[in-house]
């Protein structure tokens, strides 16, 4: 990959790195630089979401990608980064390229990390292309769309969520149907308010859910499932 250039459509960046030249572009046309001898293949085309004030370069952005090329990520749709809380930090994910059917999404993803951005130290098995590291597979995710308040979104269902009970909580949630005790109403109401919700875990004992949302603060809903109903347990933030 000789050649990278990059190219701004809206919040988010498109690069096609291509042996000895570049193409610019995803669904929007091609822009080659002028001069330059085009050659298409092969191509990876991915989008960057750099949600942090750390930003990789283009030289970076090819580093990240040739390490999860090695844990498994061979077709790329997107590289970002992220902030770990509550302990700080940034990482960097690469998702693989979607399969969708129907409302249901699938896709890989791997976590990377970068010298100097986190304070962990790498595993005995882990993998570097230049000051990035990696000491773990990739892993698959499971999304699903929903209409929320006359709004499409996806969410994330983890392992062992079932998607009957992922559509009435999402629907319950949506349409504020909802029993509450006081306390819990008055923290949802404040902490989460109208957020949307991103994803529905088991939690780590396996009895009660954990309802993620885009709430400032990654603030959480702990429920139960009971009877049909949502039950909410607790609002919190996890510590680990």
């Amino acid at each position: 990959m000789n050649t990278k250039i990059w190219k701004n459509f809206g919040s988010k960046t498109c690069i096609v790195l291509v042996f000895g030249c570049l193409i610019t572009g995803c669904g929007f046309g091609c822009i080659a630089n002028r001069g330059a001898r085009v050659q298409a293949q092969p191509s990876v085309a991915v989008w960057t979401n750099f949600k942090t004030d750390k930003e990789l370069s283009p030289v970076e952005i090819g580093q990240v990608l040739e390490l999860a090329k090695e844990v498994g990520i061979d077709k790329p749709d997107e590289i970002g980064t992220f902030v770990y809380l509550p302990a700080g930090g940034t990482g960097i994910y690469v998702r693989g390229d979607e399969k969708v059917d129907g409302r249901n999404i699938h896709f890989d993803r791997v976590t990377i990390q970068k010298v100097g951005w986190v304070n962990s130290t790498p595993g005995d098995n882990r993998k570097w292309v230049g000051d990035f590291w990696c000491d773990e597979d990739k892993y698959s995710t499971y999304q699903r769309i929903y209409d929320f308040r006359q709004e499409s979104i996806r969410v994330t269902l983890g392992d062992g969520v079932d998607v009957g009970m992922a559509d009435a909580a999402i629907a319950q949630i949506a349409a504020n149907k909802i029993r509450f005790t006081d306390e819990v109403k008055e923290r949802y109401e404040l902490l989460i308010g109208s957020a949307k919700p991103t994803g529905i875990y088991l939690n780590n004992f396996g009895s009660n859910y954990v309802m993620r949302f885009d709430a400032p603060r990654d603030w959480r809903l702990l429920f139960k499932f009971e009877n049909g109903e949502v039950v909410p347990v607790n609002v919190f933030r996890e510590t680990n």
